[in-house]
């Protein structure tokens, strides 16, 4: 048993470091392929864009998947919304916890095309940064107040 986890936690890192190198660099190809379609036809342009950006989300999902996280949805059924604008609100506490929101939002098809982040400005340096930016994802700097005389 200590053999076959060792040899499938092996083959996960192999598989996700080769997903990220030719995953992300063939996003930013298509993106940069497809910018006259950007300006002759912006809707047909973001939804290509949105398209490809769901199935980059899928793949970090399926990163999930491979490690046998399953996530379990419980609530009210919003199927029937799917396609209408909505804020999704996850409370999520750490960096760690991304790959369950991309796991939640890759089964609601048009939302997770249409879906924005929120994230540190450190992020726009990682390698899903460049998606991100063509996403036009929002990154925010955060300041730290040294004393609450700044307030």
């Amino acid at each position: 048993m200590l053999v076959y986890t060792i040899t499938w936690s092996v083959l996960r890192a192999i598989l996700v470091l080769v997903n990220n190198l030719y995953a992300i660099p063939s996003y930013g190809v298509w993106m940069l392929l497809l910018q006259p379609l950007r300006c002759l036809k912006p809707a047909l342009y973001w939804q290509i864009e949105g398209l490809l950006y769901r199935w980059l989300l899928t793949m970090v999902a399926w990163w999930g998947y491979t490690a046998r996280y399953n996530v379990l949805e419980l609530g009210h059924d919003i199927s029937y919304i799917s396609k209408d604008e909505s804020i999704i609100l996850p409370n999520h506490q750490s960096t760690s916890d991304v790959l369950l929101v991309m796991t939640m939002t890759v089964t609601k098809h048009k939302a997770t095309e249409d879906l924005l982040w929120i994230m540190d400005y450190i992020f726009k340096f990682t390698n899903f940064g460049l998606p991100s930016i063509s996403h036009g994802d929002f990154f925010i700097q955060q300041v730290h107040v040294e004393s609450a005389t700044h307030l």
